[in-house]
């Protein structure tokens, strides 16, 4: 069950001017979280990736949940024309593109678009490139808290492909980050680092059975 108490704050009064001028000179990717909270900057994104990728930096998203069920899929589709990495769950990418399995996925999609990584909870993960779906299971914990295991499955994909991890070895790095998550209480004040979740992932390969 989903029960979340979001205190908006200033999070939709984010606007492009107030973001640095020299934004695109300080880095080489740029991330943002909850599409639909951020009412201020939704008609704006999608100009700010597009100079971003003109200037070789990457570009990735979460659209996280709509709180007013509207889930605006124009918008998102334009948007994913300058996105190297789409990170939705599995119920919040059915919400936006509707329930469809197997090949007929692509055909719901916008021709132009990076790759799109969906968050399957304890299932995995599943992987979009332009014509190809690749799929992988979740490592196996027994999870303490689930806050915030989203945001670290979305920090692992994008270092992992910053890295120049791809496919399977790339969702496999996103996994464990998510899992290692749950396994401590809280958010994103308490998350692995590179160096846990590489013991995680060797620990887990090397109680694998053959």
């Amino acid at each position: 069950d989903r029960a979340l108490l979001t205190y908006m704050g200033a999070i939709p009064s984010l606007f492009p001017e107030l973001l640095p001028e020299n934004l695109l000179e300080k880095t080489r990717h740029i991330h943002f979280g909850s599409y639909y909270l951020q009412k201020g900057m939704q008609e704006h994104w999608h100009e700010l990736f597009e100079n971003a990728q003109k200037e070789g930096i990457s570009t990735s998203f979460d659209t996280g949940w709509d709180p007013n069920g509207e889930w605006r899929k124009d918008p998102i589709c334009r948007l994913l024309k300058h996105t190297d990495l789409f990170i939705p769950s599995q119920e919040e990418f059915h919400n936006i593109f509707g329930r469809v399995d197997g090949r007929k996925i692509f055909e719901i999609l916008p021709a132009v678009r990076g790759m799109i990584a969906i968050k399957c909870g304890s299932k995995g993960s599943c992987l979009l490139s332009k014509n190809q779906v690749v799929e992988t299971s979740g490592y196996p914990v027994h999870p303490i808290d689930t806050t915030g295991a989203g945001d670290s499955f979305n920090a692992g994909l994008i270092s992992g492909y910053l890295k120049g991890k791809r496919g399977t070895e790339l969702l496999n790095f996103a996994n464990a980050c998510g899992a290692l998550a749950t396994l401590r209480v809280g958010g994103t004040g308490n998350v692995p680092d590179l160096n846990e979740v590489e013991s995680f992932m060797a620990s887990a390969e090397s109680t694998t059975p053959n």
